[in-house]
């Protein structure tokens, strides 16, 4: 959550195009990932849901949809994305909705105050992970759930292999680590909630191909942020328009991965 990590939408050189970005990431996941909170992570309509970096807030009406007789906390450390977040079209829940401005690693929130906790791709750019970690668990009340989705670069594949498409990795993933992030946090997660006494640990690899999502939206999902953080959104874009005709036909292959992680609180 700290601005010293490897997220910083106000530092970009195409903002706008990164909204876009995100917007459309969210749109794209929003079916699959409300039958998953759902389903799979436990999320109740009761439930005081926290959203820890919620950015702009594309996905936090889902969350007040979700919880619709509970309340949601919508946390990030920019302000900037606060306001954006608050003008999205927000149902509130029955118990309330709130944004707060997160100072640091830390949340400003009563012990036990929350059911539910979701990171979305915000793990892989916080330098000090287990003290937000600890943070969001001291916050979760006894039998509560934390839910992660967060991007793992081992579950990308292509083929042909590609020279762009590998050294704009290799200097993203430079890059990210540099500024304290981690291109591979999706792996690790589960290991990090144990270490914190996290119970019932469980994750999925969702995975995505050309076939699945329209291949430039698949790309710019992808390797839009890679590009930015880069400087190389314009060349991103020139390899879209190239390679399209490859990907419409079946010569091109390119699939990408996040890795989805719950646990819950044991009691103490």
């Amino acid at each position: 959550m700290n601005q010293k990590g490897s997220y910083n939408v106000s530092s970009m050189t195409k903002r706008e195009e990164e909204l876009a970005r995100l917007r459309t990431q969210a749109e794209q996941l929003y079916p699959m990932e409300s039958k998953l909170l759902k389903e799979w992570c436990g999320l109740k309509s009761h439930h005081r849901v926290l959203e820890v970096g919620c950015g702009p807030g594309f996905l936090t009406p889902l969350l007040c949809e979700l919880a619709s007789e509970g309340s949601v906390t919508a946390c990030d450390t920019s302000s900037e994305l606060l306001t954006l977040c608050q003008n999205q079209n927000i149902k509130k829940p029955k118990l309330g909705f709130q944004t707060i401005l997160s100072v640091g690693d830390t949340l400003p929130l009563e012990n036990k105050s929350q059911d539910f906790s979701y990171l979305r791709f915000v793990l892989q750019h916080v330098p000090e992970k287990m003290i937000l970690l600890k943070d969001i668990e001291r916050c979760i009340a006894d039998d509560g759930k934390i839910c992660i989705l967060d991007s793992d670069d081992g579950l990308r594949l292509q083929y042909p292999e590609d020279k762009f498409v590998n050294n704009l990795i290799r200097d993203a993933q430079k890059a990210q680590t540099e500024r304290g992030g981690d291109r591979f946090i999706g792996r690790k997660v589960g290991g990090y909630l144990q270490e914190l006494g996290f119970q019932e640990i469980q994750t999925r690899v969702l995975n995505f191909t050309n076939s699945d999502l329209p291949f430039p939206i698949l790309a710019r999902i992808s390797l839009g942020f890679k590009a930015d953080l880069c400087g190389r959104k314009d060349e991103l874009e020139n390899w879209i328009q190239e390679m399209l005709p490859n990907a419409k036909n079946g010569k091109y292959f390119l699939s990408a991965g996040v890795i989805l992680t719950v646990a819950k609180k044991g009691k103490l």
